[in-house]
């Protein structure tokens, strides 16, 4: 069985970075860049970085000088997601070294998506929906870091995802971010193998027994991984770690 791509995430705030618990600051983690040359030495698979002023604010410029920095400093495969309102500014960061682009508050704009897989090549670009699920499980999904709710079915958001042919689709639990309370397999299991995008789950990873799990519910999923990742002990210490179950 093939072992899935796990990639570590890391919030940008400014020139560092943080971590959150439930979309709420939790704890800062210094200069991105410092974690970025961390990440280098561990050898992780791929890296996403979230602008999270970008997204909770539409009137934040991307800040491409830092970008550039940080693609010039990372060994590994990089995605970026946070503000990206047009085309230009997709074309921008994979020319300054982003492998993929990710859409969350402008992912239901048809339109850019179109006209960015048709300029960077779909399998760069990747749809980002956070969602909650109510006390009935249905599912909500929401831009602007879980303060703006969008008026769309669970089925539609499937429909939509399989119509623009995305290189990725991510779903993050907005109430699992940052807990270490395990992944949400119930979400998981509404995916067969035969949905026809590569999906990425994030969101409370408690560990590799965890990922073992979700990965034996759905084979060709991938993980994005933050405070297993960066979070340790009882107290939450600072300690970028990174290693891979075996998935025998």
């Amino acid at each position: 069985m093939l072992r899935p791509r796990i990639s570590p995430i890391l919030l940008l705030k400014g020139s560092g970075s943080e971590k959150t618990k439930s979309f709420k600051t939790h704890k800062y983690l210094g200069d991105i860049i410092n974690n970025i040359r961390i990440f280098n030495e561990l050898k992780v698979d791929e890296l996403t970085v979230y602008g999270i002023e970008n997204a909770e604010d539409k009137t934040q410029d991307i800040n491409f000088i830092l970008l550039e920095k940080i693609a010039r400093e990372a060994n590994m495969p990089l995605c970026y997601g946070g503000g990206i309102k047009t085309l230009t500014e997709a074309e921008r960061l994979v020319s300054i070294g982003f492998e993929k682009i990710s859409l969350c508050n402008n992912a239901l704009n048809s339109d850019l998506v179109q006209n960015i897989s048709s300029s960077i090549g779909s399998q760069s670009l990747v749809l980002h929906f956070d969602y909650r699920c109510d006390f009935l499980g249905r599912y909500t999904f929401y831009v602007n870091r879980g303060k703006k709710k969008l008026n769309i079915k669970f089925s539609q958001m499937l429909d939509y995802v399989s119509k623009h042919h995305p290189g990725e689709v991510v779903f993050q639990s907005i109430e699992l971010d940052g807990t270490k309370k395990g992944l949400d397999k119930k979400f998981i299991k509404n995916f067969d193998l035969e949905f026809n995008t590569p999906i990425k789950f994030v969101g409370g990873c408690s560990g590799y027994l965890d990922l073992e799990s979700c990965h034996t519910i759905n084979s060709l999923a991938s993980f994005g991984v933050g405070a297993h990742f960066i979070l340790h002990g009882k107290y939450d210490a600072i300690l970028p770690s990174y290693d891979t179950p075996r998935f025998l």
